[in-house]
């Protein structure tokens, strides 16, 4: 299989350091080319820390080209406040000095796409894109697959009550790129915050834990990645294995002695979580207990089913969306096939 070529456009940043180590170490793509924005970080630090990455990576052969640093029309609001002062979680990795490249982040994505049709995956405020636009329109019709990270369906918004970063951070570049997309009939694959978003680990569930027992100590890490890595499928792919290396060496260096899996995705790479924290640390499984509560509780309401009436297929999935999609990748992960799913529509209710 020839892997996709594709563009990294991005601010990082913590969340696009991770997504960049996930690229080089994906066979599906070959990263080209990173650009960098002005977004989580000042365009500046981004292309610093693009650099202390791909050097942790042993990747400092692709390079790196520094773009905009405002965006097109309002003033420029950084989001350092959550990236730490320099913008890697003030990790302070080493400083990796040159690397500069002849050309802007725009000039090196208009010279490219007019010779070739590539991949640009959007991880920042869109305002790289949006200027190459402006600069040479017929240069965006020819990216291939186009993906951004941005915005938000029914979740709320990170950085005002309905909107995210990235889109608010740059909303005119935003619907210039979405117009021309429309324009030239072109898709733009959007991931926005409700797919990161599949659980919350607030101060007030921590505090409560340690309500219930003073001797414990609750330490929280989020694992973002791991939702998209299991919807794809990649339940033993070494990227899996390397993604969860990084996430967990933290709660590893803690010396705990149980770990629950804080979200109903993570159970099924269950054993790569397993692997990486060792047979001493106890999983506790979200679904599992969740369905001895059920059962439990359908008991002594008289309502648990004996068994007796089954219909050929027993089991029965009810969704909100995307039916087909849900049987696929529940044939993917359930040991027996699912033929019966419907959508339910929950505004009704």
């Amino acid at each position: 299989m020839n892997a996709k070529k594709v563009i990294i456009d991005c601010d990082p940043g913590i969340d696009d350091s991770l997504a960049i180590m996930l690229a080089l170490k994906s066979p599906e793509i070959e990263v080209v080319g990173i650009t960098v924005v002005c977004g989580n970080s000042p365009v500046e630090m981004g292309f610093e820390n693009a650099k202390k990455i791909l050097k942790q990576m042993n990747r400092l052969d692709v390079p790196v080209f520094i773009g905009e640093s405002t965006p097109l029309k309002r003033d420029y609001v950084n989001a350092l406040d959550t990236h730490g002062e320099d913008g890697l979680g003030e990790s302070f990795l080493p400083e990796v000095p040159g690397f500069h490249q002849d050309r802007s982040a725009v000039d090196f994505l208009a010279d490219i796409l007019k010779k070739e049709s590539i991949s640009v995956i959007a991880l920042a405020p869109m305002t790289n894109l949006a200027s190459l636009i402006q600069k040479v329109k017929d240069a965006f019709a020819n990216i291939d697959t186009f993906v951004s990270m941005g915005g938000t369906f029914k979740s709320h918004g990170n950085c005002s009550p309905v909107a995210e970063y990235n889109y608010w951070a740059d909303p005119d570049a935003a619907a210039l790129v979405y117009e021309t997309a429309a324009l030239y009939g072109k898709k733009i694959e959007m991931t926005g915050l409700d797919v990161t978003r599949q659980i919350v680990l607030t101060p007030d569930l921590l505090a409560y834990l340690k309500r219930l027992d003073p001797e414990i100590t609750v330490i929280g890490k989020a694992c973002p990645l791991f939702v998209p890595l299991v919807e794809e499928g990649w339940l033993h792919d070494p990227v899996t294995v390397e993604v969860a290396s990084r996430y967990l060496q933290e709660l590893k260096d803690e010396q705990g002695d149980t770990l629950i899996l804080g979200c109903t995705h993570y159970p099924l790479i269950r054993s790569t979580i397993q692997e990486v924290m060792g047979e001493k640390v106890r999983l506790v499984n979200p679904a599992y207990e969740t369905a001895l509560e059920l059962k439990s509780l359908l008991t002594k309401m008289d309502l648990l089913s004996t068994g007796e009436q089954q219909a050929e297929f027993p089991y029965r999935f009810y969704v909100s969306d995307l039916a087909d999609e849900f049987k696929e990748f529940a044939n993917s992960i359930l040991p027996y096939d699912v033929t019966m799913t419907r959508k339910i529509d929950i505004e009704k209710y």
